[in-house]
């Protein structure tokens, strides 16, 4: 029989399996990555700034990616599929040529009906037009998008009161105010600008007369002739698994627990409202058969705090590096732009079918020498005016494995390695091992690799992962990871270890019912402040820090227009003798709506949390305006609420352009509190209320 005859046979049968189509969109895809890194134990944003993956997928869902012509460069670049789902898709195509329906993905390995649900809006089959096209054809026939962002807290925080000019409030409004412009042909040329003002900031008025605090442009150029990309304006890098720069969104252990490579585009166009992790200047990514190469120089203004010494300019030197984003007052004002940074570098990497390797390196300059305060975890910290860090990675596939790493060395030759296994070994269960070796000296200024620390540097550790799906709609996923800090760090004033486990399973026996329950128990050494304990001497008294956390989530789709979710979320953090352990909780009800044939959509949360204090405090995604992701956390007593609201005027205006808006209203209110925040960040009173306005237009 022909294969198209066989593959019709196929499709029929298995086409039951496949009304995605008609149920209602999953939950966004980063929801659980997002909700895992902001659980790592560091400080995080209570919003995201990066929001370039979206920004990607709703890119893609206008103009779906034809996987019959994605070279495994564009497969990377779609950030949806693991390394070794790439190699099967691959290997499937060259054999049995291309793929008359998406459908057919369920006959490549490792691709589930839950993954193939899950890229469905992203990928067609259909033949598109191909992206070697002359640059003037680009420039025609493109999208536009102008976005503008505003929010406001109602109540007045203590730096916006007329007395706070004796304690240097703040010089602009309480408002927040985002606007974006970007036009984009398919994925071979778009280019646009970025203005962000953030509260506080003052607007169109004394040192911002021009307008916005932070500004942003970019043209960003993808396959013409032997150049691969090409950017000019703001972008960002990264490098091999990231030991010595990697600038994009990168998330850590997750609920993916074989998903521990990174994986992108070395070079990417940046457009988000984040003022700290990117470059300004100009990089080229070129390539002709096996070798491909890139190189990017960039010069920017960094905000930062200077100190003298001696009180005049020749002992001048930069403590700390503000990456925050906020001028707000005077003080901040002074920091803003007086730091400047040189980069530059790239790679060279040679590439043929199953294997790769590459050659890295980045140098900095300084107009000014960094010298952190004297503190004995900041004894190998990154000092003086110049810094070099250079990489040799791989990546190797053999049938059902993938083994890959890296090798760094910074300016002092202070070294760190990190090698990583994934692997298919039956078709309902794949693995991971990942280990690394990162000196106590080792430093790298936009490192960002796969450890339990938010920077790669002073650790050892070994991750091992394993995901089973014993059956369709059943998946289990598990880790352990161990590590340990050979030197000091903030907060832990001897060597310290510690060790993570996470247990979770994933249920969707039907379309309409999706659930998932996990276990996480972690520990990590912390200062012991003993009773008596004299803050004039150096405490080498460490302890672990247990902590467990369980939760389960329950998702209810009544119908194609409703969907109801319910989590209930507890927490337990144990602490040294003569200190109280403390616990948590939280519950959350989300009820979601879109009605068919209409032109909105939204859902509304109501949500309980209560916790014994800032240590016991938990985290919660929420659902917000497009484009924006937001996870507070939580801590003492209260409830929260919100809605979000999304409307398309469903109305053609001028030249063909759409119209998207959206709103979002969230309160929380606190039992028993008086003020809420520090500082001149601080509210009095017991609540805080949030409002968002979006307005989005689209066109040709």
């Amino acid at each position: 029989m022909s294969r198209p005859c066989i593959m019709l046979v196929f499709l029929f049968l298995v086409n039951a399996s496949f009304s995605q189509q008609e149920e209602p969109a999953p939950e966004p895809l980063y929801e659980r990555d997002w909700q895992a890194f902001s659980e790592t134990g560091e400080q995080v944003a209570e919003e995201a700034d990066d929001d370039y993956l979206e920004q990607a997928l709703a890119a893609y869902h206008r103009e779906p990616l034809n996987i019959n012509e994605a070279t495994e460069a564009d497969l990377i670049a779609f950030q949806l599929l693991s390394v070794l789902q790439i190699k099967n898709f691959l290997l499937y195509r060259k054999l049995l040529g291309k793929l008359i329906s998406v459908y057919e993905l369920q006959a490549v390995p490792g691709f589930g009906i839950e993954l193939i649900k899950s890229i469905l809006p992203f990928i067609t089959t259909e033949e598109t037009t191909g992206l070697i096209e002359s640059l003037g054809r680009r420039l025609k026939g493109g999208r536009q998008i102008l976005l503008s962002r505003f929010s406001v807290v109602p109540e007045r925080a203590k730096g916006f009161n007329r007395d706070a000019s004796a304690t240097n409030g703040f010089l602009g409004s309480r408002s927040r105010w985002l606007m974006r412009y970007k036009y984009q042909y398919k994925n071979g040329l778009q280019f646009g600008w970025l203005g962000d003002k953030d509260p506080g900031e003052p607007f169109l008025k004394g040192k911002r007369s021009y307008g916005f605090d932070f500004y942003s442009f970019h043209l960003f150029i993808r396959k013409w002739k032997n150049i691969q990309a090409a950017a000019i304006g703001d972008f960002t890098v990264n490098l091999g698994q990231g030991l010595i720069h990697w600038q994009s969104q990168a998330f850590n252990k997750g609920p993916g627990a074989v998903s521990i490579k990174r994986q992108s585009e070395s070079l990417r166009p940046y457009h988000s409202a984040g003022e700290y992790n990117f470059h300004r200047g100009i990089a080229v990514v070129a390539g002709k058969g096996p070798w491909e190469s890139l190189v990017f120089a960039s010069y920017r203004r960094l905000s930062a705090n200077i100190s003298s010494g001696s009180g005049n300019n020749e002992g001048l030197a930069v403590t700390s590096v503000q990456t925050s984003g906020l001028h707000r007052n005077t003080n901040e004002l002074v920091d803003k732009g007086n730091l400047g940074l040189v980069i530059y570098g790239g790679n060279i990497k040679f590439k043929r079918e199953g294997w790769h390797t590459a050659l890295n390196l980045v140098r900095y300059h300084y107009s000014l020498p960094i010298q952190k305060r004297e503190a004995p975890y900041n004894l190998y910290a990154m000092r003086g005016k110049d810094w070099l860090n250079g990489s040799v990675d791989y990546g190797l596939t053999l049938r059902n494995f993938h083994v890959f790493g890296e090798l760094a060395v910074d300016k002092n030759g202070d070294m760190a390695m990190i090698n990583g296994l994934m692997a298919s070994v039956d078709k309902t269960v794949d693995i991971a091992v990942f280990h690394r070796l990162i000196g106590k000296s080792y430093q790298s200024l936009y490192g960002n690799a796969f450890t339990e620390s938010s920077a790669p540097s002073n650790e050892k550790g070994l991750y091992i992962g394993v995901s089973i799906t014993p059956f369709h709609g059943l998946r289990a996923d598990l880790y352990a990871d161990f590590f340990s800090f050979p030197w000091l760090k903030y907060l832990v004033n001897a060597p310290g270890y510690g060790k993570q486990f996470h247990a979770q399973l994933h249920w969707r026996p039907n379309k309409k019912i999706e659930a998932y329950t996990q276990f996480r128990s972690r520990s990590k050494s912390k200062n012991y402040l003993f009773p008596g304990y004299n803050p004039g001497y150096l405490s080498v008294f460490i302890d672990e820090w247990p902590s467990r956390n369980w939760r389960s989530q329950i998702l209810f789709r009544i119908n194609r227009n409703i969907s109801i979710k319910n989590r209930v979320e507890l927490c337990w953090i144990e602490k040294p003798a003569g200190q109280s352990a403390e616990t948590g909780s939280l519950m959350f009800t989300d009820i979601s709506f879109k009605p068919a044939n209409k032109y909105f959509s939204g859902n509304i949360r109501l949500q309980y949390f209560e916790t014994g204090g800032y240590d016991s405090r938990l985290y919660a995604f929420e659902n917000d305006l497009l484009f924006s992701q937001s996870i507070p956390s939580f801590f003492d007593s209260g409830i929260r609420y919100y809605l979000n609201l999304k409307y398309n005027f469903g109305i053609t205006l001028f030249r063909s352009w759409q119209a998207m808006s959206g709103v979002k209203i969230s309160q929380t209110l606190y039992r028993n509190k008086s003020t809420i925040g520090s500082g001149l960040d601080e509210i009095s009173g017991s609540k805080k209320t949030e409002l968002k306005l979006q307005l989005i237009l689209s066109g040709n």
